[in-house]
């Protein structure tokens, strides 16, 4: 997660807030695997190409 400053260009209005950014779901595994991260998987991911990237990691 990362917090992220706007301000309005108008320098008469002074409006300025924080936004929060952050991973929401996952749409591509990477192909460099880090067990230790866990982000959730979209329901719209390629279970296939999960399948093959893990047999290919497996056989590796």
């Amino acid at each position: 997660m990362k917090e992220i400053t706007y301000q309005c260009k108008n320098p008469e209005c002074g409006y300025s807030f924080i936004a929060s950014l952050e991973i929401s779901r996952t749409l591509s595994v990477s192909s460099i695997a880090k067990p230790e991260i866990r982000v959730p998987l979209s329901r719209h991911i390629n279970w296939s190409a999960i399948n093959q990237l893990t047999l290919n990691l497996t056989t590796a």
